[in-house]
């Protein structure tokens, strides 16, 4: 029995077909994907916090941020009330007039034996100072 060809053909046609169907489902499950790292990328985006730090002192504030758990995460609660401040939606309280508000004042997030107070403050970051926060400024 002879083959005139036809069979070769065929099975050429069969496998550029297979081929074809096998990287259309490879494309939409890699677009697929794509699209749910960029949503994951997105939401991690916005809810990441990020802190500016010197070379020299950043070893140092990483230490501090690991075993001190509790100030990290109220640090990081107040920087997430701030940044829902911003979206539009206000309280009013009535203040006297000359009063600072409470979310305005820096607050002392922990002290060690030294003195060296680690101080929250209103726009979401923190000061590390030794100095006494009651005293006012000269001017």
């Amino acid at each position: 029995m002879r083959r005139d060809g036809s069979g070769g053909m065929t099975l050429v046609i069969f496998l550029l077909v297979l081929f074809s169907v096998v990287i259309t489902v490879l494309y939409f499950d890699l677009r697929v994907k794509y699209t749910e790292l960029k949503d994951r990328n997105a939401e991690l985006a916005a809810s990441q916090v990020l802190l500016m730090v010197p070379d020299s002192q950043a070893e140092a504030l990483a230490q501090w941020l690991e075993s001190h758990p509790r100030e990290t995460e109220r640090l990081l609660k107040q920087v997430e009330i701030n940044a829902n401040e911003g979206d539009g939606v206000r309280e009013d309280n009535s203040q006297e007039a000359g009063s600072i508000p409470r979310s305005l004042v820096p607050e002392v997030i922990s002290e060690n034996s030294d003195g060296v107070k680690v101080i929250a403050l209103p726009n979401g970051g923190i000061r590390v100072t030794t100095r006494d926060e009651n005293t006012e400024k000269k001017q």
